[in-house]
């Protein structure tokens, strides 16, 4: 059974705590944190309605590489359509604004990676229905940085011992704090966060799961 050390808390946006640091992070301990937020009620917004995000995203396919990647306009506009019936609690549309003001790299990365993936969902998911969880996933998939120091998420050079482990820390606050922002440990979007970073050999982290 999978259990990790949190080595910090996991503590959202406006500084509450949802679990401290040095609990054991099952999968247990992540359904009842989700049970707990299914208690809240949260406004949605359509995720291409919400500040910037959808001028943001015309500004950033139109210089390369990913001008060439999306030069088909009318992909690019089925895309759009697809991706305006992506709901997200406000709390996470949040984050990208703190990841737009003290982040821009992350912020750009994870819109481009919502881009991305919602190319490959449409095409995996020829000749079935797609959902909104799948197209959601791709812009949520970084939400742990915010439990990241600043200092840290933006140090371009070597990281120390300590300043990795934070790093790698991410996969698993997402998987905290969408879990109870979602109110589902099983929606795609916390699986994705959980495990964006893993690899079919075994070299991933958090939980260096391998594949057949």
């Amino acid at each position: 059974m999978f259990e990790y050390e949190l080595p910090i808390a996991v503590v959202t946006l406006d500084k509450k705590e949802i679990l401290p640091a040095g609990t054991f992070l099952t999968e247990q301990v992540v359904a009842d944190v989700a049970a707990l937020g299914r208690l809240q009620h949260r406004e949605e917004c359509p995720l291409l309605e919400y500040g910037t995000v959808q001028a943001d995203l015309q500004r950033f396919l139109a210089v390369p590489p990913y001008l060439d990647i999306f030069s088909d306009k009318e992909l690019v506009a089925e895309l759009f359509a697809e991706m305006k019936s992506v709901l997200l609690p406000l709390p996470l549309l949040k984050a990208l604004d703190y990841f737009r003001q003290h982040d821009f790299h992350t912020y750009r990365h994870i819109l481009m990676v919502f881009n991305l993936s919602s190319v490959l969902v449409k095409g995996l998911g020829a000749g079935r229905q797609k959902s909104d969880a799948e197209f959601g996933a791709g812009p949520s998939h970084d939400f742990g940085k915010i439990s990241v120091p600043l200092h840290v998420l933006k140090n371009a050079g070597p990281l120390t011992i300590r300043e990795k482990q934070l790093v790698k820390y991410h996969p698993l606050s997402g998987y905290v704090l969408l879990a109870y922002y979602l109110g589902d440990h099983r929606h795609p979007a916390v699986l994705v966060a959980r495990d964006h970073h893993e690899r079919r050999d075994g070299s991933g982290y958090p939980r260096g799961i391998t594949t057949n």
